[in-house]
């Protein structure tokens, strides 16, 4: 395993034909290969809600625009005119991945979380078996029984509620 994560390796992310949005059929997004404990911090960061005594709360739906702005550094999305949206930093994709339409956005999140977990696997140490178990933290992994939240079991970090805002 490398000791740093290499910014320009990316991974392009098709939708297909059987793409549930029809709209996205066709289209794809370029993703980062993986991204550094930095990124990782400030993701936590940004859906950190409070502490209870000795627990942490977390609010990660908050951070699911940031959470796709820090991993997807291009789409070839257009607008209705067939103009491409501009992607050339991270300010512009945050502003146009914010207005996506929801049931576009969800299946926009199910990809790029299906690809963190096999990046979050491929650079687990193999010597723990809680890392090497794929389950990489998104904001889509139920863990509260609400059907929204955050499984950060492997984050170093006390124990954790997740709430919603």
């Amino acid at each position: 395993m490398p000791l740093f994560v290499d910014p320009r390796e990316t991974v392009r992310i098709e939708f297909g034909a059987d793409c549930r949005i029809p709209e996205l059929r066709g289209e794809w997004m370029q993703v980062l290969a993986s991204i550094g404990d930095g990124e990782w911090q400030e993701l936590k960061a940004t859906s950190l809600q409070g502490y209870d005594g000795d627990e942490v709360k977390f609010a990660f739906d908050r951070a699911t625009v940031r959470r796709m702005t820090a991993w997807i550094v291009g789409f070839s999305f257009s607008d209705r005119q067939g103009k491409p949206y501009p992607t050339q930093n991270r300010e512009e994709r945050a502003r146009w991945l914010a207005t996506l339409f929801p049931p576009a956005a969800e299946v926009i999140r199910d990809e790029l979380t299906a690809h963190i977990k096999k990046a979050w696997a491929a650079a687990a140490p193999e010597t723990d078996p809680k890392l090497a178990s794929s389950e990489e933290p998104t904001a889509s992994t139920p863990t509260n029984g609400s059907g929204a939240g955050l499984d950060i079991s492997m984050l170093p970090v006390p124990p954790v509620t997740l709430e919603s805002p």
